[in-house]
């Protein structure tokens, strides 16, 4: 039998006092959104402007900004973008990240 984890194994107060951004909203950052936003992390979402995927963001309750504003809030930076996009997205941004971010691929 595999051995089962609970909460007291990963606990979430090393991140619950930072802001995450989390860059693109398809599978997979859909669903790390929501579920960073459920376990109580102030979360939103950076998308390119004019992107089809801003009307989701917000029917899920979640706040959408652009780009070069979510790496200037992002404590906590997941690039949950094609893995081909993310040295473009992280070199377009390199004046807006904010100090100290920590990325999450």
């Amino acid at each position: 039998m595999l051995p089962r984890f609970g909460s007291a194994d990963a606990p979430l107060s090393p991140i619950l006092d930072r802001r995450a951004t989390v860059f693109g909203f398809g599978n997979q950052g859909m669903a790390q959104a929501l579920n960073l936003k459920d376990s109580g992390v102030d979360v939103c979402v950076a998308l390119r402007s004019g992107s089809g995927r801003e009307a989701a963001v917000r029917a899920a309750g979640l706040s959408c900004v652009d780009l070069p504003e979510g790496a200037r809030r992002a404590e906590l930076a997941a690039l949950l973008v094609p893995d081909d996009e993310i040295p473009g997205l992280v070199n377009s941004l390199q004046d807006d990240w904010r100090g100290g971010v920590t990325f999450i691929l």
